[in-house]
C-alpha cells in the first residue's frame, strides 16, 4: 500500500473485524425456549436476543406477517404473552429442524437464519480488499463498517476526478463498494463520491451488482470455494477496473436526472426509504420537504392524500430528480444525530443508486402534448 493514511485505515479495519467477529452455531429449533422478546433459553443457558433476531424467529415459525409488522415494545403484555405462546407452540412442533444462531462476542444472538449464510470468511474478504488496494496505487479507503450484518467497505480512486459537462459543481471520485453480508453474500459494485459534499452513492455497471458466485447464482457458499469461481470473481473486478470503476451511462444518467422533475410518488418513496432505515420519522421534512408541495396542490383543489399511487406518478413534485437523490445520499453519508446503523446507510445509498439508474423516471413517461386543444 502506497498511502500512509490508507495503510493506517486498513490496519484499523483488520482490528475491528477481529473485535466484531460473529460466532455461528447450528442448533435444533426445538432446543430454543422463548422467555421474552429480549431473552431466549438454549439448553438451560439464557441468552440475549436482538430485535432483528426475534423477528427472524417470527418469520421462521411462519407466523402471520401482520404480527411481524405490528410487533413493537408498545404491544400490550397480553398480546405479547399470546405471541410468545404461539411461538413456543411452533418450536415444540419443529421436530429436527435446524437453525443457525449468529451471536456477537457479548453472547447476544444478533440474527437467526435457516441457512448457514453466504458470506466468505473474514480472512478471504480482507485478501480481496488488500488485492484491490494494491492493484490500484491511488485507491484510498473512503469508509468502512463492521456490524452484526457483516462487513462493508467503500474505496475511491482519488487520483482521478470525473466532471459532468455543463454542471460545474458535479465532480466525482469513483471506486468500489465491497460487501461481505452473512445473508446476501459477497458483492462488489462501483462506488462514487460526490466531491462538493462528500456524498456516497452505490451504483452498478449495468443495473445489477457483480456477485461472488459459488454454488448458486448470486450467492457464495462456504462449500464451493473452487478456483474457477474465484477466477470468475476477479475477472469481474478486472472489468470494473478497465472502466475506471465508472458505471455505464453515468454522465448521461446524472444529466437526465438534473433535467427531470421527480414525481410526487418518487419523492414519497425517497422519504419512505429514509424513514424505514432510521428513526428520522417526521424530521424527514427537514431533508425532503413535502408540506409546501401539498399546499400548492391543495390551492388547486387537489388533495394528494386522496389520490392513487398511479396518479401520484404523474404529479410533478417541483423537485429535480438529481436533488432528490442527493438529499438521500447526504443523509446516508453524514452524522445528523438520528439513529441509523451501517446497514441502513448502505440501504439508502443502494436505493439512491437504483433510483438514478431507473430505466425511465416517472415524469419522462408523460406526453405533454395535446393536439386537440
Amino acid at each position: 500500500m502506497n498511502n500512509t493514511t490508507t495503510t493506517q485505515k486498513f490496519e484499523a479495519f483488520q482490528k475491528d473485524i477481529k473485535k466484531g467477529k460473529m460466532v455461528k452455531s447450528k442448533v435444533f429449533l426445538s432446543d430454543l425456549k422463548i422467555e421474552s422478546d429480549e431473552y431466549i433459553e438454549f439448553k438451560g443457558i439464557t441468552m440475549s436476543i436482538s430485535p432483528a433476531a426475534f423477528k427472524d424467529l417470527i418469520r421462521i415459525l411462519g407466523l402471520n406477517k401482520k404480527i411481524l409488522k405490528n410487533f413493537s415494545e408498545y404491544m400490550s403484555d397480553k398480546a405479547k404473552f399470546a405471541l410468545f405462546k404461539a411461538m413456543q407452540n411452533g418450536i415444540a412442533h419443529a421436530g429436527k429442524a435446524y437453525v443457525y444462531l449468529h451471536a456477537s462476542k457479548d453472547r447476544t444472538i444478533q440474527r437467526i437464519t435457516l441457512k448457514e449464510g453466504f458470506g466468505i470468511t473474514n480472512d478471504a474478504y480482507v485478501e480481496i480488499i488488500e488485492r484491490a488496494i494494491n492493484d490500484n496505487p491511488d485507491f484510498e479507503i473512503n469508509s468502512y463498517a463492521v456490524d452484526n450484518n457483516g462487513i462493508h467497505m467503500n474505496m475511491t480512486n482519488n487520483g482521478q476526478i470525473i466532471d459532468i459537462p455543463n454542471m460545474p459543481d458535479e465532480s466525482f471520485h469513483f471506486g468500489l463498494s465491497i460487501d461481505n453480508h452473512f445473508q446476501h453474500g459477497t458483492l462488489v459494485s462501483p462506488f462514487n463520491e460526490r466531491l462538493i459534499c462528500e456524498n456516497g452513492l452505490i451504483t452498478t455497471m449495468d443495473g445489477t451488482a457483480e456477485t461472488l458466485k459459488m454454488d448458486n447464482p448470486g450467492t457464495f457458499s462456504m462449500k464451493g470455494r473452487d478456483s474457477e469461481s474465484w477466477n470468475e470473481f476477479f475477472e469481474h473486478m478486472d472489468e470494473l477496473k478497465k472502466n475506471n470503476y465508472i458505471p455505464a451511462q453515468f454522465v448521461n444518467k446524472v444529466t437526465a436526472a438534473d433535467e427531470t422533475y421527480a414525481s410526487v410518488a418518487e419523492l414519497e418513496k425517497a422519504r419512505s426509504i429514509m424513514r424505514s432505515n432510521s428513526n428520522i420519522d417526521s424530521d424527514v421534512e427537514l431533508f425532503i420537504p413535502s408540506e409546501n408541495m401539498k399546499m400548492k396542490y391543495q390551492s388547486r383543489g387537489v388533495d394528494l392524500a386522496a389520490e392513487s399511487f398511479a396518479k401520484l406518478k404523474t404529479a410533478n413534485s417541483g423537485v429535480k430528480m438529481w436533488d432528490l437523490i442527493n438529499k438521500m445520499t447526504d443523509f446516508a453519508s453524514h452524522q445528523y444525530n438520528y439513529e441509523i446503523d451501517n446497514t441502513g446507510r448502505k440501504n439508502i445509498k443502494d436505493a439512491a443508486g437504483k433510483m438514478l439508474y431507473r430505466k425511465e423516471f416517472d415524469m419522462n413517461s408523460i406526453m405533454n402534448v395535446n393536439p386537440f386543444n
